[in-house]
């Protein structure tokens, strides 16, 4: 496994964007040893990120990639992550939303695998699924993901090849035994 020294958060700013008045959300990514080769992942995948487009996935706007001030500037959804909604906000969501919820996702993570290459996000959580009030429905997109190649190379190595992003409490047992696995887990 390696050690992950990529520390990111996200703020979220009011910009006048592609001449358009609209909240836009601005992830601030601290890169630490970003190589050469890294730094080309890097552009790849935002290449990449830009052709991505589903209604069940985050909309990417662009980047800011100045030595130092990395940052993405992607779609806002007002009401943040699933996460927030259940454990912050605490609302109660009827079966038919949570259907429609999980249904969205489903749609936005099929699309990513099925994307040319393939995209595993290998990080699907509730922190990760950002919803937005649609009048009585919810809209669900799925949000971090593409940056995984990104992330490993501006890692350090330890003993081990293993490259693995993951979060500990949704990862697979395989993967946290170090053994063999495949990309279902």
């Amino acid at each position: 496994m390696k050690k992950l020294e990529v520390e990111v958060w996200a703020q979220f700013i009011e910009l006048n964007w592609l001449t358009n008045d609209m909240i836009v959300a601005v992830k601030k990514l601290h890169l630490l040893h970003l190589n050469k080769d890294a730094e080309q992942n890097l552009h790849n995948e935002l290449l990449s990120l830009n052709r991505i487009r589903h209604p069940n996935i985050i909309v990417f706007y662009g980047a800011c990639i100045e030595k130092d001030h990395y940052a993405l500037i992607m779609e806002y959804m007002s009401l943040g992550s699933l996460y927030q909604v259940l454990h912050k906000q605490k609302l109660e969501l009827s079966w038919s939303n949570r259907l429609s919820i999980a249904s969205q996702a489903t749609k936005g993570i099929n699309y990513l695998h099925r994307f040319q290459p393939p995209i595993s996000h290998r990080d699907i959580k509730s922190l990760n699924l950002l919803l937005e009030n649609h009048h009585t429905d919810y809209v669900a997109k799925v949000c971090d993901f593409g940056m995984t190649k990104t992330r490993n190379d501006t890692t350090g190595q330890m003993q081990t090849n293993i490259s693995a992003a993951f979060t500990l409490s949704w990862t697979a047992p395989e993967v946290l035994r170090l053994r063999p696995y495949t990309d279902k887990s």
